[in-house]
């Protein structure tokens, strides 16, 4: 994973922190979850927060991921920080897909990466000397 410089937040996400019953997959909709890919891809220089493969702003094309997933700590939820744009990770749509031909955060699913793993907004700065 490459270092991510996240920008302002969209103003949904403060929203939604407020509500201690709100749920990404349930409530973030339309425009909302339309301005975030897009957000994402502008941070990310449209590449998969993963793979570094193209992504594209729109749903077949790209995912919100969560660095944390949600099952694993709610909190973050809604915390921009842990907000990522990803490629479909080898999902077909309508199509059974194969467990093996799964990558980036499909495959990812509700388990949480390698603790030794940084969140990509967090790693420093590489300098090639």
């Amino acid at each position: 994973m490459q270092r991510i410089t996240k920008g302002t937040e969209p103003a949904f996400l403060a929203r939604y922190r407020q509500q201690p019953d709100a749920n990404w997959d349930r409530d973030v909709r339309g425009d909302e979850k339309q301005e975030a890919r897009e957000l994402l891809c502008k941070e990310q220089g449209y590449l998969c927060c993963f793979c570094q493969g193209r992504i594209k702003p729109n749903d077949a094309q790209m995912k919100v991921a969560h660095f944390v997933p949600q099952t694993v700590d709610r909190s973050l939820m809604f915390n921009w920080n842990n907000l990522l744009g990803a490629c479909k990770g080898g999902e077909k749509y309508k199509e059974k897909t194969k467990k093996e031909d799964l990558h980036c955060d499909t495959k990812q699913g509700s388990r949480r990466l390698d603790a030794r793993l940084t969140p990509p907004c967090t790693r420093p700065e590489r300098h090639l000397l």
